[in-house]
């Protein structure tokens, strides 16, 4: 009787499956008879070798195999599809508001491909999504796209984890697949329509009101609002909305400059538990109150060129996280000097300067659409301009300014003193500022302006004041608005817009038709995927044209926590978050000269 030699078929089909040229692994190979009855006893051989074995008990150490050099046929089609990052909900939401869950997937395979998306929501630590919502689409090779799912009001408060996950039979890289993101939310009460004066800022410790140099913010990570008095005054405070009462905080230090904040000191949040602060005063001082421990730390001045020009009116920030690297834009007002601030290398960059040849005067702002435009609205003269970030440039052509004319009111004033704005309902809300209670919204879609609910002279004082110096307004998500006077009154207004504003007719739009943008194949990518309860998250890299990089976590003083080579195209990098302290840090892809690309992260024990 003849004896056959065959190898495994099974290994076979494995290997041409799922394993990549140059890998190591061993092929089976064992005897049969012709009646296809495996015989016993059988060898492995190593890949890459050429190999001569003797199958003794088999065959009685009759039979010799021959195996030769073996390399596996590379793939001509590679399917990789993947659920890049979660755009909404984020940060804080309430329960009043429908939230519409968005987020980016990507194809980065080679062929296009019908695949399923799938988001759900779930309250941090339990198991069974209270929201789950699946769309199917169809990408081409190299192409993302915002993916928007069936809105939902949710009604559980506490930390939610929202994750978004895609699914494509065959897909070779299961590590890119899912991406989680921690989010809260606030009971926020049923607030009523309109102006409402809610609890007053703290007279103490300075006594004050609040004046030229006063400002509010909203960090949406706790939903918490910061405030500065301004008035030469070092008192700062926090503000929860939800319960309507203050907190006085650390005083902001003298410092290097052994000043106190006065007309041109303004702030804004990072969002993340930071608020960034330039005191004014005819100073350069630039801070950071951190509010983890509750401390300020004094940042690196604000550059004196080219203007030549210390800070004392006109100034605004605003934080923009730029190619993954959070900045903070500064326009320092009276010249046109407008820069910006990296807040993980802790430099200044001098950008090109507002346009113009007027000064921008006590009034002046910047808002942030939260996408690609910086809008700059100059006081006095009511010239408004787009600072587009996708070309790092001013656009040519400017926008419509402010109106002059009150319609509600009948009368002509100019922006002044107290002139702030923020963005909210993608739009811009502005008040006028200049001893006026004029509340005014930008449409940058048509590019025109009309005049809001005018803020009360009257409140709780007894004392007729409107918005002058230290005036300041913030939106507190797409709940609400906050403002401040300023005018040496410490009066803080909630604005709750109209169903109009705030339940709009929305547009239909399915999931296929998110905008698309190439992915370019040859940039790195980095993508913190499934953020876990366990104290692990997974770092996903693609480093496009290189073969070797770094990853390291940084904490928000620079300091390196850890770091890592990482080498071959793509691959998944694991990190414990134990070692990390509470707060914010940032995890970055480096190679040996510069920073790659860096994202944010909140470790929370």
């Amino acid at each position: 009787m003849r004896r056959i030699f065959r190898i495994g078929f099974t290994a076979l089909v494995l290997l041409v499956s799922s394993v990549a040229s140059g890998q190591n692994y061993r092929l089976p190979e064992w005897v049969i008879d012709e009646g296809g009855v495996p015989a016993s006893g059988g060898n492995y051989i190593g890949y890459g070798s050429f190999h001569q074995t003797t199958i003794g008990y088999a065959t009685g150490g009759n039979f010799i195999a021959w195996i030769g050099y073996w390399h596996p046929r590379p793939r001509l089609v590679r399917y990789d599809v993947a659920a890049v990052e979660i755009i909404a909900p984020a940060g804080a939401v309430d329960t009043i508001n429908q939230v519409t869950p968005q987020a980016r997937v990507a194809n980065l395979g080679s062929s296009e491909v019908n695949f399923m998306a799938v988001f759900s929501i779930r309250i941090a630590g339990g198991v069974i999504p209270i929201y789950q919502n699946g769309r199917p689409l169809h990408l081409g090779p190299g192409r993302d796209t915002v993916v928007d799912f069936v809105p939902v009001r949710l009604p559980y408060l506490g930390p939610h984890i929202a994750r978004c996950s895609v699914a494509l039979a065959g897909d070779e890289n299961p590590g890119n697949d899912t991406v989680s993101l921690l989010f809260k939310v606030l009971a926020r009460p049923p607030w009523p329509v309109g102006w409402h004066e809610v609890e007053m800022m703290p007279t103490i410790p300075s006594g004050r009101g609040v004046s030229s140099g006063g400002f509010l913010v909203v960090d949406r990570s706790s939903g918490l609002i910061y405030a500065a008095k301004g008035n030469k005054c070092r008192d700062f405070y926090r503000y929860d909305p939800i319960n309507n009462n203050w907190d006085t905080l650390a005083s902001w230090p003298d410092g290097r400059e052994g000043k106190k904040p006065d007309k041109g000191a303004n702030g804004c949040s990072d969002n993340a538990g930071f608020v960034y602060a330039v005191k004014g005063n005819n100073t350069l001082g630039f801070w950071r109150y951190n509010s983890f421990y509750n401390e300020w730390e004094q940042l690196p001045d604000v550059p004196y060129e080219p203007s030549n020009r210390k800070i004392k009116g006109g100034s605004d920030l605003v934080f923009v996280i730029d190619g993954g690297i959070p900045y903070v834009y500064l326009l320092k007002g009276q010249r046109n000097d407008f820069c910006r601030y990296n807040t993980l290398v802790h430099q200044w960059e001098v950008l090109n300067s507002a346009p113009g040849i007027t000064k921008w005067d006590r009034g002046s702002w910047l808002v942030y659409d939260g996408d690609t435009r910086i809008y700059a609205h100059k006081a006095k003269y009511h010239e408004f301009y787009c600072y587009d970030l996708t070309v790092h440039d001013w656009l040519p052509t400017p926008l419509a300014g402010m109106p002059y004319t009150s319609p509600r009111l009948q009368t002509r004033k100019r922006s002044k003193e107290g002139g702030c704005a923020t963005w909210a309902y993608n739009s811009i809300f502005a008040l006028k500022g200049g001893n006026t209670c004029e509340l005014w919204r930008y449409l940058p879609d048509g590019d025109s302006w009309t005049e809001a609910d005018t803020i009360p002279s009257f409140g709780s004082t007894g004392r007729k004041k409107r918005v002058k110096d230290g005036g300041d307004i913030a939106s507190y998500g797409e709940a609400a608005l906050f403002a401040l006077k300023g005018n040496k009154t410490c009066e803080v207004w909630r604005y709750v817009p109209g169903p109009e504003i705030v339940q709009p007719q929305v547009p239909a739009r399915t999931a296929a038709m998110g905008e698309r943008v190439d992915v370019n194949n040859n940039n790195p990518r980095l993508v913190v995927v499934n953020p876990a309860g366990s104290g692990r998250i997974n770092v996903a890299y693609d480093l496009g044209d290189r073969r070797i990089a770094r990853i390291e976590v940084v904490d928000v003083s620079g300091r390196t926590l850890m770091q890592q080579m990482v080498c071959g195209r793509t691959g998944i990098l694991p990190i414990q978050l134990g070692r990390f302290g509470k707060g914010i840090c940032f995890i970055r892809l480096c190679d040996q000269s510069s920073v790659l690309l860096s994202t944010k992260l909140i470790v929370v024990h």
